[in-house]
């Protein structure tokens, strides 16, 4: 069982990989799905592992996924993330609700959101 504190700071990493992922990519792809009618959207983890920062005590981002199973598999999916893989590839699926409500937070309100 991994401890409160580790799983805190493993969605604070999971956090502010997001919020540097929502500033470079949610605009964008919310104005695409809400043109094609789409209520939800899937978020690569390949996208928010090139937005990870090392400096959050994880060096990988795929060790902050590894802790955050460890501390509850509904962590994220509680917080409206659902975890998916399509051929292979793990993604989150998101509601555009929830994303425009994200985009829109500041980073320590996200950090918040998720801890």
């Amino acid at each position: 069982m991994v401890d409160s504190e580790e799983c805190k700071k493993a969605l604070r990493a999971f956090a502010v990989a997001l919020a540097s992922y929502l500033r470079r990519n949610a605009r964008r792809t919310i104005s695409i799905a809400s043109i094609v009618g789409q209520d939800r959207v899937k978020i690569s983890v390949r996208a928010l592992m090139r937005e990870h920062d090392p400096s959050t005590g994880f060096f990988r981002f795929m060790d902050v996924l590894g802790t955050i199973r460890r501390c509850g598999e509904d962590l994220l999916e509680s917080r409206g993330f659902k975890m998916l893989i399509v051929d292979g590839e793990i993604y989150f699926e998101v509601g555009l609700e929830l994303l425009k409500k994200l985009i829109d937070m500041k980073l320590d309100d996200l950090i918040s959101y998720f801890t």
